[in-house]
């Protein structure tokens, strides 16, 4: 079966497409290009509470948690700013593609054992035009509804990092 890779900005086209573009077979592609890197806000209690509920999830351990105010991980990041950054999350795939916001998230589910069936039903409409409108209206507003987190201690280490 010929696989067909996504864009950033692009899903397969149809219900048929959504099947043919390999999402169940997502484990043969990662098994030789290493692990999704996911850029998140630490600094964000949402981003935190997020991450601490699906990283155990990941039970073959396809996702390589990343917090993008990290000088460091901002560079594996480039040629992203922070403030692109900051605007939501984003995703680079084994393959080398970016996602962010609504659809870095199904790159996410699509490695979720438990939770890949929900792929094919996020990418199509209208599930790809009122996901993304969700998606930054809850980014934007991720301080005011969930609060600034506690400050780390004073090794630098938070509790997410323990």
């Amino acid at each position: 079966m010929a696989r067909i890779k996504l864009d950033s900005n692009a899903l397969c086209a149809g219900r048929m497409a959504v099947v043919s573009c390999g999402w169940q077979h997502v484990e043969p592609l990662l098994a030789g290009h290493g692990k999704i890197e996911v850029y998140t806000d630490g600094n964000c209690n949402l981003c935190r509470w997020v991450r601490e509920h699906v990283e155990p999830l990941d039970r073959n351990h396809h996702l390589e948690w990343l917090d993008y105010n990290d000088p460091e991980i901002r560079q594996r990041a480039a040629p992203h700013t922070l403030e692109q950054m900051a605007e939501e999350m984003h995703v680079r795939t084994p393959a080398g593609l970016w996602k962010k916001g609504y659809f870095s998230w199904i790159e996410v589910i699509r490695v979720l054992p438990r939770w890949k069936w929900l792929v094919p039903i996020m990418s199509m409409w209208p599930f790809t035009k009122l996901g993304p409108v969700f998606y930054q209206w809850l980014a934007s507003r991720r301080y005011t509804l969930f609060g600034v987190p506690p400050p780390c201690d004073a090794s630098g280490l938070c509790k997410l990092h323990k």
